[in-house]
């Protein structure tokens, strides 16, 4: 699996990374999913209608060049576990904005976890990261992040 080429910088008190380049998966787990292609664009203040992921029929993922990431939040960003963290992102940003979303939070957690393996981690490991970036601790960021800083950004279609 190759893995994504990110451009990361400190932004603050915290690392924020961007894709350098489209980064393309397939995760079997959503093959047959959509019929046509499902296209998740995101529109922010000002700024017009962007696309950032892509899921085709076959269950190829493609995340587009410019999408940003914090990278593995409340876990370290070993370079084996950022594929699973940067793809955790992007599927879990889609299934939080857009209700037509053709998979779950469920299924984002347990492909994380899929990804984690591929990339050599142990029960353990894929269990610790699971916690720190979609379990419990995950949740519970997420929620804090969002109650301070409401999200800005929306679908658009």
């Amino acid at each position: 699996m190759k893995s994504p080429n990110l451009k990361c910088h400190r932004d603050g008190r915290h690392w924020s990374c961007e894709l350098a380049e489209d980064w393309t998966i397939v995760l079997p787990s959503l093959e047959g999913r959509v019929d046509e292609s499902y296209y998740f664009r995101t529109e922010k203040p000002g700024v017009s209608c962007t696309e950032w992921l892509k899921l085709d029929p076959d269950g190829t993922v493609t995340i587009l060049s410019g999408y940003s990431t914090d990278g593995c939040s409340a876990v370290p960003d070993f370079p084996n576990a950022l594929p699973g963290c940067v793809l955790h992102d992007a599927l879990r940003q889609a299934t939080s904005l857009d209700p037509a979303c053709p998979w779950t939070r469920a299924e984002s957690d347990r492909i994380f976890r899929e990804v984690m393996k591929a990339k050599g981690f142990n029960w353990f490991g894929r269990w610790l990261y699971y916690f720190g970036v979609a379990g419990p601790t995950g949740w519970l960021y997420s929620k804090l992040y969002r109650w301070f800083k409401p999200p800005t950004d929306r679908v658009c279609r």
